[in-house]
C-alpha cells in the first residue's frame, strides 16, 4: 500500500462504496488516511448519516455498557473525520449526552454544509433546535414533527417565535415540517408557521379531518412566500366556502399555478369551482378518493379552465375510458398522470386507453407521462411511439396489470424505450428497473428520482 503512487490514491478512495470501508482504508497507511480526509467532504457514501444515539448514550450516561460505535466519543470522532461530507442528517436522541453528541456533529462536524436535517424521537427543545439551525445556513429541508418530540409540542416559547428564528437562520429552506399546533384554532402549516419561510416550495393547507380556519394567517403566508403561493397542497375538507375564502386572497387567486388535492375531500363541483376561481391554474392533481367525477364533469372542468396543461388522476379515482376520452379530446395537455383503474381498458386487441391518448390532440402536446400500476412495457412503448414529444416518463409497474417483470418479454421493450428517450434527450424514472439495466448503459436517461412522480409531474 505504501508503494502506490500518490496520484492514484484519490481515485481509489472515490470508488470505495461504504463508510465502513473508508474507515478501514484510513488504517492502511498515512497516505490513505490523508487521501480519505481530503475526499471526505465530497464522498457519496458520506452524504447521508443516521445518528441513533438515544439508548446507547443513556446507558453510557448511567455508567452502564453501551455500543462503542454510538458512544459520545465515537460520534465526535465521526464528526471530526467524516462530518464535512454529510449533507443529510437523521438524528434521534433523548438523553443530555445524546443531544450533546448531535449538537457536536452538526455545529462542529458538518462545517455549515448540511442541506437536510431530520429530528425524531428526541427530547430536543425549541431553543436547541434553533441552535442547530444557526449552524446550518445552507439548510433546504427541515423536519422536526410527529410523535416522539414532546418538547416541541409543549414548547417553552411560542412556535411563532422559534419558527421566525429558524427562518432567519436558514433563509434557503424549501421544505419545513414543524408542529402545527398551539396557535389559537389554526391547524395547518400555512396557518401556523409557513409565513416565516419565504423560500418554501408550496403552501400546505389542512388535514383530511378539518378545513382551514385562519384565512388571515394563510394570507400572511401567501404574501410572505410568493414562490410557495404558486403551489397549493390541499389535504383538507374543501367545500364551496373554503374555495371562495382562498380565492379571496389575491396572491392565491392570481398566482397559484399548481394545486395538489390528492389527500383532500372535495366534491366534483368544488374541483370545477377552484378551476374557475384560480385564474393562473395550469396543473391539477385530482383527489385519490372516489369523488364520482363523470365525463361531463371533465368537460365542465375544461370550460372552467381550458388553459390546464397538466392533470394527474387520483389513485382511487376509478376513471373509465369515457373520462379519459373527455380529458384527452378537450385539453391540450403537456403532462398526464395515469393510475390503475378497473374501469380502464388496457392491452385490448382493438381500442384501449393507449389508443384513446394517441388518437387525441394530446398525442401532439404531451411531454411528460406518469404511469402507476397500469401499463405493460409493450403498452408504454406503444404510447411513447404514438406521442412523439414525450421525453420524460415515470413508470411504476409493480402490483398492477403488469405486476411481474418478465425478463425475456420485457427487456427488449425496455431497451427500446430507453433508446427512444435517449434520442429525445429525455429520462425514465423507474426504480424497479435498476436490477435489470445498469444506469451507465444510458447515462442521464435511467434515473431514480422519487420526487418526480408526485412533486414534479403536476
Amino acid at each position: 500500500m505504501n508503494g502506490l503512487p500518490s496520484e492514484i490514491l484519490p481515485q481509489i478512495v472515490e470508488f470505495v462504496p461504504t463508510r465502513a470501508r473508508l474507515i478501514a482504508l484510513r488504517g492502511c497507511s498515512r497516505s490513505f488516511r490523508q487521501a480519505v480526509h481530503r475526499a471526505a467532504s465530497t464522498h457519496d457514501s458520506l452524504r447521508t448519516v443516521h445518528l441513533r444515539a438515544s439508548e446507547a448514550q443513556s446507558r453510557a450516561a448511567d455508567g452502564g455498557p453501551c455500543d462503542p460505535r454510538q458512544s459520545g466519543r465515537a460520534l465526535e470522532a465521526l464528526a471530526r473525520v467524516f462530518g464535512a461530507g454529510c449533507r443529510d442528517l437523521w438524528a434521534m436522541g433523548e438523553s443530555a449526552a445524546a443531544l450533546a453528541a448531535i449538537r457536536s456533529f452538526v455545529v462542529t462536524g458538518t462545517q455549515g454544509r448540511l442541506r437536510c436535517l431530520v429530528i425524531h424521537k428526541s427530547s430536543i427543545t425549541p431553543t436547541q433546535l434553533v441552535d442547530l439551525c444557526r449552524a446550518c445556513p445552507l439548510l433546504t429541508d427541515l423536519s422536526a414533527a410527529g410523535c416522539g418530540l414532546p418538547n416541541l409540542y409543549e414548547p417553552d416559547i411560542s412556535i411563532d417565535e422559534y419558527a421566525a428564528e429558524i427562518g432567519a437562520a436558514c433563509p434557503l429552506l424549501e421544505r419545513v415540517n414543524l408542529p402545527d399546533e398551539g396557535y389559537d384554532d389554526a391547524n395547518c402549516p400555512a396557518e401556523v408557521y409557513q409565513m416565516h419561510f419565504p423560500n418554501l416550495r408550496y403552501l400546505d393547507l389542512g388535514y383530511s379531518c378539518s378545513s382551514p380556519g385562519r384565512y388571515d394567517r394563510i394570507a400572511m403566508s401567501a404574501r410572505a412566500c410568493r414562490r410557495a403561493a404558486s403551489h397549493l397542497q390541499l389535504s383538507c375538507i374543501v367545500q364551496e366556502d373554503v374555495v371562495e375564502q382562498l380565492a379571496a386572497i389575491p396572491e392565491l387567486r392570481d398566482g397559484t399555478t399548481h394545486i395538489n388535492m390528492d389527500s383532500a375531500y372535495i366534491p366534483p363541483e368544488c374541483v370545477i369551482l377552484m378551476a374557475q376561481r384560480f385564474l393562473a391554474l395550469r396543473q391539477l392533481h385530482l383527489p385519490d378518493a372516489q369523488i364520482g367525477m363523470l365525463p361531463q364533469d371533465y368537460e365542465s372542468l375544461y370550460v372552467a379552465r381550458p388553459e390546464l396543461t397538466g392533470l394527474q388522476f387520483g389513485h382511487s379515482s376509478e376513471i373509465d375510458d369515457d373520462c379519459l376520452y373527455a380529458v384527452c379530446h378537450s385539453f391540450h395537455l403537456e403532462k398526464l398522470g395515469l393510475v390503475a383503474s378497473a374501469n380502464l381498458t388496457v392491452g385490448a386487441m382493438h381500442y384501449d386507453a393507449v389508443d384513446i391518448i394517441v388518437n387525441s390532440p394530446c398525442a401532439a402536446t404531451l411531454r411528460k407521462i406518469s404511469v402507476c400500476e397500469l401499463l405493460s412495457s409493450a403498452d408504454l412503448l406503444r404510447l411513447l411511439r404514438g406521442c412523439p414529444n414525450i421525453s420524460e416518463v415515470c413508470w411504476d409497474f409493480g402490483g398492477g396489470r403488469d405486476p411481474f417483470f418478465r425478463r425475456q418479454r420485457d427487456l427488449a421493450n425496455l431497451h427500446t424505450l430507453l433508446r427512444i428517450l435517449q434520442s429525445r434527450g429525455g429520462k425514465l424514472d423507474s426504480g424497479y428497473l435498476f436490477r435489470h439495466v445498469r444506469p451507465r448503459e444510458y447515462p442521464g436517461v435511467l434515473v431514480r428520482d422519487q420526487a418526480y412522480y408526485g412533486d414534479k409531474l403536476v
